[in-house]
């Protein structure tokens, strides 16, 4: 299983990480978490420049990289918590249903389809709509256009990209585009956050 910059694997207890000559690990023992049977990676872009910062800086002594770990194990901690939740949310439904949203969450900047979607399920179109809403409350392209631009959001705190790119990014058609749909979830722009 390979990591790359910024992302977070969860593993279970007495697994090893090592280091490439390309890169560096940094390993945590998190207490108060149940190790999980299969490895299991989070992405997290906030983790990622931090990461970036504390290595590559000239001033990397142990009073800047010290606490930048802290934070580093604090934000980890956070996103492991929110994840965690996401998992057991998705353990009480139809395992088709599951899948479908865990597929939309890994690949929301794809081009996807409700036919798409359905063929992963093993469902008719028809079936994965009724089943999805019933089990969500909500249609399978307002749960894919509210990922997208939860999505969104979080490239626009996180990074520096501009935001006909990041429209781009998360499968959205245009700037425009993303920001009608982000301003209808969120009563902002993008520009505005």
């Amino acid at each position: 299983c390979r990591l790359y910059e910024g992302e977070l694997a969860l593993l279970p207890l007495g697994n090893g990480l090592q280091a490439t000559t390309s890169g560096r690990v940094l390993s945590v023992q998190m207490e108060g978490f149940q190790a999980p049977k299969a490895p299991q990676r989070i992405s997290d872009s906030l983790i990622a420049q931090l990461m970036r910062r504390a290595w590559s800086s000239v001033f990397s002594t142990p009073e800047i990289i010290g606490p930048t770990l802290d934070l580093i194990e604090i934000l980890a901690d956070r996103r492991i918590r929110v994840h965690q939740e996401q998992l057991d949310f998705l353990e009480t439904l139809d395992p088709r249903i599951a899948v479908v949203m865990d597929y939309i969450d890994a690949n929301c900047g794809d081009t996807l389809t409700v036919k798409q979607l359905a063929a992963i399920a093993c469902l008719s179109p028809s079936q994965l709509s009724a089943k999805f809403r019933l089990a969500t409350d909500e249609t399978v392209w307002g749960y894919l256009q509210r990922r997208r631009c939860e999505r969104a959001r979080q490239l626009l705190v996180d990074t520096t990209s501009p935001i006909a790119e990041i429209a781009y990014q998360v499968g959205f058609s245009s700037q425009a585009h993303l920001t009608q749909s982000f301003k209808k979830r969120f009563g902002t722009t993008p520009g505005r956050l």
